[in-house]
């Protein structure tokens, strides 16, 4: 019995994780795609984890474009870039 319990938890964990993971890279539109064409309670649910996939991509892009403005910001204000050693190779 233990040994059920322990591997419906590690399956959870793992479905888990690769939503999230798909959902980063992806967005919720498959979700809703196989929610179409299936009835009933899996249509609803479809829908409902589709937006929620579309929240976690709009928040990873959030954060990729976040952290581009910081590495121009980064690299504008003085920071190590290629600059210097192509003054180095000039001379």
């Amino acid at each position: 019995m233990f040994k059920l319990i322990w591997r419906i938890g590690c399956l959870s964990v793992l479905l888990i994780i690769a939503f999230v993971l798909f959902s980063m890279w992806r967005g919720g539109g498959l979700f809703r795609e196989v929610g179409g064409k299936s009835v009933g309670i899996i249509r609803e649910n479809s829908k409902k984890l589709g937006d929620k996939a579309d929240m976690i991509k709009e928040k990873t892009d959030a954060v990729k474009n976040t952290m581009k403005k910081w590495s121009d910001k980064l690299g504008s204000a003085g920071g190590p870039d290629n600059t210097d050693t192509d003054k180095k190779e000039e001379k």
